[in-house]
C-alpha cells in the first residue's frame, strides 16, 4: 500500500508546473494529487496563475520572483478548511485576483510618459515643459524632455532653463558628455563642438563627466572641454537682452518669469515709440517687484493726475502718489497700457503691440 502524502510545499509545485522536478519529486507530487481531490483544485489554481503570469510578465521584470514570495507569505495554503464549499470556484477566484494584480503591476511597470521634442530653426523657441519649467531654446538647437520620477532632458546646442523646484523629481540634463543635475534653479547651457559653457543665474547646479564633478553657485560659470581640468569662474551680470526670444516671451506675459524680468537691463530706444514702451515696461517691472499685482499679470493700466488704475482696479492713494511722483511730469499727463487711446498729453502703448 502506497504511503499517503499529506503535504507538498509551494516551491515544489511551482517546479512541477515548470517541468523542473526530478523523477522522485514528480512521483511525490503525483502521489499527493492522488491522495485528496482538493489537491487537484489547488494545483489547477496554481497552473492558471503560472500560465497567465508567464504570458503577462515582460522580460527583465525582475520583481516577479519577489512577488511570488510575497504572494506565498500572504496565502496560507496549508490552512485548508475541513468542509470547503465549492473549492474549485474558490481557487479560480484566487487565481483571477492574482492574475489581475499581475496585469496591473505589469502595466504600471511598463507605463512611461511620452517624451517631448523641441526644435528651433532660425528663430529661438520659448516654451514651458509639462512640469512647469521654462526653456528658451536658441536657434538651431534641439531639446528632448522625458517626464518621470527623474525629469530628463537631452540638449543639443544652447538653451536657457528656469527649472521648477521639485525635490521629489530631480531634473537632469545630458549635453555632450556631461550630466547636469538640478532641483530648481535658472541657468544657461551652451554646447559648441566639444566645448560646453554653463552659466548659473540662481540656485546650485551640479555638473559631472570626464571623471570630474563640480557644484556651480549662482553667479558662477564653467567652461568644460575634454581632457582639461575644470575651473569655475565668476560671470558678468546676467543680461536678458542676450536672450531675445526669452525676453519677448516674458514681456508679452510677465507671469512666465517675473524674476527674470526684474533683471531686465533696458536698451535705449531710438524712436519715441520705443522710449514709450521702455517707460511702460519699467512701470510693470516695478509693479511686479513690489507685488502690487499678485500674479504679475498686468493686462492694462492708466496713471494720470487723478488716480492709478491697474486691470480695472483703482489702487490705494499711497501707491498712486508714489507712482505719480516718479513717472508723471505734470498732473495733465497720462501713461497708459491698453486698447483705448488716451486724450491729451501722455504715453499710450497698445497691448497688442507691446
Amino acid at each position: 500500500m502506497k504511503k499517503r502524502i499529506r503535504y507538498i510545499n509551494d516551491d515544489l509545485l511551482i517546479r512541477y508546473l515548470a517541468d523542473e522536478t526530478t523523477e522522485s519529486e514528480r512521483a511525490a507530487v503525483e502521489g499527493w494529487l492522488a491522495g485528496n481531490e482538493r489537491n487537484k483544485y489547488k494545483l489547477a489554481a496554481y497552473r492558471a496563475i503560472f500560465e497567465e503570469s508567464g504570458s503577462l510578465r515582460p522580460r527583465g521584470f525582475q520583481d516577479a520572483d519577489k512577488a511570488w514570495e510575497r504572494f506565498k507569505q500572504k496565502v496560507d495554503w496549508q490552512a485548508e478548511p475541513q468542509t470547503p464549499a465549492y473549492p474549485f470556484k474558490k481557487w479560480l477566484a484566487v487565481a483571477a485576483s492574482i492574475i489581475l494584480l499581475l496585469s496591473i503591476g505589469t502595466w504600471l511597470y511598463l507605463r512611461k510618459p511620452t517624451a517631448i521634442n523641441f526644435y528651433a530653426t532660425d528663430k529661438p523657441v520659448v516654451d514651458s515643459l509639462t512640469d512647469g519649467s521654462l526653456i528658451s531654446l536658441a536657434s538651431h538647437s534641439s531639446l528632448k524632455f522625458q517626464p518621470g520620477n527623474v525629469r530628463e532632458a537631452t540638449l543639443k546646442g544652447e538653451a536657457f532653463f528656469e527649472v521648477k523646484h521639485d525635490s521629489i523629481h530631480p531634473f537632469r540634463i545630458r549635453v555632450s558628455d556631461l550630466t547636469i543635475n538640478v532641483l530648481g534653479t535658472s541657468f544657461n547651457v551652451k554646447s559648441t563642438g566639444s566645448l560646453t559653457e554653463i552659466k548659473v543665474l540662481t540656485g546650485i547646479v551640479g555638473v559631472s563627466g570626464d571623471n570630474q564633478s563640480v557644484k556651480l553657485q549662482a553667479g558662477e560659470r564653467l567652461l568644460a572641454a575634454p581632457g582639461k581640468q575644470w575651473q569655475t569662474q565668476a560671470q558678468a551680470n546676467f543680461n536678458i537682452n542676450d536672450y531675445p526670444g526669452l525676453l519677448q516671451a516674458i514681456l508679452k506675459d510677465p507671469r512666465k518669469s517675473s524674476g527674470l524680468l526684474a533683471r531686465y537691463t533696458k536698451k535705449p530706444g531710438t524712436s519715441a515709440a520705443a522710449k514709450n514702451k521702455i517707460i511702460v515696461r519699467t512701470i510693470i517691472q516695478q509693479l511686479i517687484s513690489e507685488r502690487i499685482v499678485a500674479d504679475g499679470n498686468v493686462q492694462a493700466f492708466r496713471l494720470d493726475g487723478k488716480g492709478f488704475i491697474i486691470n480695472g482696479v483703482l489702487q490705494p492713494d499711497a501707491v498712486f502718489h508714489r507712482y505719480k511722483a516718479k513717472y508723471l511730469p505734470s498732473n495733465n499727463f497720462t501713461i497708459a497700457l491698453g486698447n483705448e487711446p488716451i486724450k491729451g498729453k501722455g504715453i499710450f502703448v497698445r497691448r497688442d503691440t507691446f
